[in-house]
């Protein structure tokens, strides 16, 4: 049992040597955000992050925030399937 916790320890490793840097923004309802509550965050295939909140949900690509109309409901889920289709649960 002891090669598998090893193997898992090599490989953390490796991926931190490989890692990028990140970085970190705070957002906020000032930010453009429709909720400071934030429920559920999904980042999509293009990058975007699709951040649910429990007064809706926003869309960030880096720069700005987006409110996405129509969605006032508390957020729970969000994916995004083979076909690059993105879900809302709410």
């Amino acid at each position: 049992m002891q090669r598998p916790g090893l193997l898992l320890f090599f490989f953390c490793a490796a991926s931190i040597g490989c890692a990028q840097q990140l970085q970190f923004q705070h957002l906020s309802t000032d930010d453009g955000l429709s909720n400071n509550a934030i429920t559920c965050m999904y980042q999509d295939r293009a990058g975007y992050i699709w951040i649910g909140t429990e007064r809706g949900l926003n869309l960030y690509d880096g720069t700005t925030v987006q409110r996405i109309e129509g969605t006032d409901l508390a957020i729970a889920s969000v994916i995004e399937d083979r076909a690059g289709i993105i879900w809302i649960a709410t």
